[in-house]
């Protein structure tokens, strides 16, 4: 919490996710997108999940090698998910061999149009949702 009696304290909004997230967005329906860089896949190791709880090495490491390559190491996965107001996952849209489009660091919604961006791709993909609005929700 940034202002008020609980500045200063920090609160949970949502957890044990299914990849590494990246940008939390508003959506139109009071929720919000989340673009996550890759998913997590059970069983096989993940560089950025082995030196998430080790800044001291991540330090180190981002200091002898290039950033891009550990990026490159990641699996060509594109995962995002909708989270409703109180954080819970509500819809999932998942590209596992990364054809579409992997790695997505933005996700912005707007009259029924997923925009994505990529920390590894030179532009947008545009993504239509309006069947999904019209008939999941």
């Amino acid at each position: 919490m940034l202002e008020g009696p609980r500045a200063g304290t920090v609160e949970t909004f949502t957890d044990n996710l299914p990849g590494i997230p990246d940008n939390i967005r508003p959506n139109s329906r009071g929720g919000y997108w989340l673009a996550f860089a890759t998913a997590r896949q059970a069983g096989k190791f993940s560089a950025i999940d082995f030196l998430a709880p080790k800044p001291w090495l991540k330090k180190i490491m981002y200091k002898l090698m290039n950033p891009d390559i550990l990026f490159q190491t990641l699996p060509k996965y594109g995962l995002i998910v909708e989270l409703n107001a109180s954080g819970d996952i509500i819809r999932s849209l998942h590209d596992p061999v990364g054809t579409v489009f992997s790695g997505v660091s933005e996700v912005q919604e707007h009259d029924g149009v997923l925009y994505l961006g990529s920390f590894s791709a030179p532009y947008l993909r545009k993504l239509d949702i309006t069947f999904l609005l019209n008939t999941f929700t």
